[in-house]
């Protein structure tokens, strides 16, 4: 790399932005007690050699600009750099106690974005099942550490996973009610609707997809809701034996049943012959590809435009990798596997926060 004392003004400019991007990628509206401080000191030593080489170059109005940023950029790392160091402070019990409310957040924005507001006839019970799972799961790891360590964060964490478990386990029961409400051919109708919702979600999480980096435990899921829905169908033809829709849709799933059930076998396989290692580099590629779908579509563009459905696809796709990410690190810890993980994270409150913003601004484009 050449010595920042030989680059040209607009060279310097250049690594003034670079780093500002790490800092915006990595630290702005991120919580400060889940941040690397060694990363920000890296950013601050860099920004520190370019603001010697400004220095010592000669005075223009381009020069005064960049070194004005550089500087004004090198006094906010050095702020940002002792306010972490004060946010970690209580040690690591504190980091863990904000681990486990961002996963809390994280569960509690997925109901949000899959059922608030949302026809309850048609919703996913394996998903509402599912987010009740990891809920309870969250509240004893919640427990456990609040028998030797309590903060206001932690405290939160368990009012909101309390109160989350209580609304979805009684959202399940206006599920079942609101579809036994419709009429024999609506639920002819709402049953092939929520088949469909289970293929898509095979071709979003696995169809052209490694293998080695897809959740089993997704894929049964799939399978679960299917062979649910298949078996109310089943109930129906013996109700309305004419409905040649109704006997055409069984058909359907049976035969993605059969696929299904035989493509989680092969996940299965494929995960049992394959190194920790392997893994660890196949969930890391994963979510590569959800980064780079996001810098193409969503990355400095027009929120007015964006699809909210894409993004809320992406957010899912990302949430499974974090998901089984979060099950390597309570098997065995791995430096790269935890710092994928916090990276993933990251991504994931930033998604979240895109979806809101978009939304707000799809709304009042549409508010008279």
């Amino acid at each position: 790399m050449a010595d920042s004392q030989k680059l040209s003004i607009d060279e310097l400019r250049q690594r003034v932005n670079a780093i500002s991007g790490q800092y915006d990628a990595h630290f702005a509206g991120q919580p400060r007690i889940s941040r690397d401080p060694m990363l920000m000191e890296g950013m601050r030593d860099a920004l520190a050699s370019v603001v010697g080489a400004l220095l010592d170059s000669k005075e223009s109005p381009d020069r005064d600009s960049v070194l004005e940023t550089a500087k004004h950029n090198l006094g906010l790392y050095e702020q940002e750099i002792k306010a972490i160091t004060q946010a970690q402070s209580s040690g690591p019990d504190a980091v863990e106690a904000h681990r486990l409310a961002t996963w809390v957040t994280l569960a509690t924005r997925r109901y949000q974005r899959h059922f608030a507001g949302q026809s309850r006839a048609t919703r996913d019970l394996g998903l509402l099942a599912e987010l009740i799972g990891d809920l309870e799961r969250l509240k004893e790891d919640i427990s456990g550490l609040a028998a030797e360590f309590e903060n206001a964060e932690l405290l939160e964490g368990r009012q909101i996973v309390e109160r989350s478990v209580t609304l979805y386990r009684a959202e399940r029961v206006e599920i079942v009610a609101a579809r036994s409400r419709s009429t024999l051919e609506e639920q002819v109708n709402l049953l092939a609707a929520v088949a469909n919702e289970q293929f898509q979600m095979y071709q979003d999480h696995f169809a052209g997809k490694s293998r080695l980096s897809r959740r089993p435990d997704l894929l049964v899921r799939i399978i679960t809701s299917l062979e649910e829905v298949q078996a109310q169908m089943r109930a129906l033809g013996v109700l309305q034996p004419e409905n040649a829709s109704n006997q055409k849709n069984i058909g359907t799933v049976q035969g993605r049943l059969d696929f299904y059930r035989g493509e989680v076998e092969e996940v299965r396989k494929v995960r049992q012959t394959s190194s920790f290692d392997d893994l660890v580099a196949a969930l890391g590629s994963a979510a590569n590809q959800v980064f780079d779908e996001y810098r193409k579509s969503f990355a400095g563009a027009d929120r007015a435009s964006r699809e909210l459905k894409q993004l809320n696809r992406m957010s899912d796709q990302l949430y499974e990798v974090a998901h089984q990410m979060d099950d390597l690190d309570r098997v065995r810890e791995n430096d790269s596997n935890v710092a994928n993980l916090a990276i993933v994270l990251d991504t994931l409150r930033l998604y979240e926060r895109e979806y809101d913003e978009i939304r707000k601004v799809q709304v009042a484009s549409t508010a008279p």
